[in-house]
């Protein structure tokens, strides 16, 4: 297994793709933990930890996917990597307690960090040479960059038309079911159709 070249991954675009993707998930994520955090009783501090658990959780768990990675093969722990930081997005953009936005920005880093020693290995396998390799590494890394650049932009331009967390897609029916304040007085409930039917004919007689 050690020798094989990772299945699904070998060419550079896929690994190119998922590096970008990664970098774009966590981008995306910065323009809403604002709004995510916005019940909180000081949300520059959430803010602040939701980073911190992120970066701690790749930290802590890089050891441990290396050991993985040697284990299962690369295109199936990208796929992982992938699937779980959907999940964790998921989580994160749905949930309103600090509990579970603390966990869910975890399980993003966690699952963040799996792809890098997979892309890492399977360019590495799949070089020609050591110039290829480098070149392949650097790829990977100009990918991650290009998507950590875009995902600001992305999460900042779906933001105002799009329900990224629960309490803003739930407003939006609560705000549809409360009566309109303003300085005049609500007028008569409207008018059933048979009603306006006899209305019209009354007025046309009339």
């Amino acid at each position: 297994m050690a020798g094989r070249e990772p299945v699904g991954i070998a060419s550079a675009r896929p690994g190119l793709a998922a590096s970008a993707a990664i970098a774009l998930a966590y981008g995306a994520v910065l323009p809403v933990l604002p709004t995510v955090v916005a019940s909180s009783p000081s949300p520059a501090r959430a803010i602040a930890e939701l980073m911190a658990v992120y970066s701690a959780a790749m930290v802590v768990t890089a050891p441990i996917w290396v050991l993985v990675c040697r284990q299962l093969p690369a295109h199936l722990l990208v796929r992982l990597s992938l699937l779980g930081q959907a999940a964790a997005m998921i989580m994160l953009l749905w949930s309103s307690e600090t509990t579970m936005l603390l966990l869910a920005r975890g399980l993003q880093g966690i699952f963040a960090g799996a792809a890098l020693p997979a892309l890492q290995t399977a360019a590495s396998r799949a070089a020609g040479s050591e110039g290829d390799r480098s070149q392949r590494l650097s790829d990977l890394t100009r990918a991650a960059l290009v998507g950590g650049l875009l995902g600001p932009g992305v999460g900042g331009a779906r933001r105002p038309t799009t329900a990224w967390s629960a309490r803003s897609s739930s407003a939006l029916p609560c705000s549809c079911l409360q009566p309109q304040r303003s300085g005049r007085r609500p007028g008569p409930p409207p008018l059933s159709w048979p009603a306006r039917v006899r209305h019209a004919i009354a007025t046309s007689s009339s």
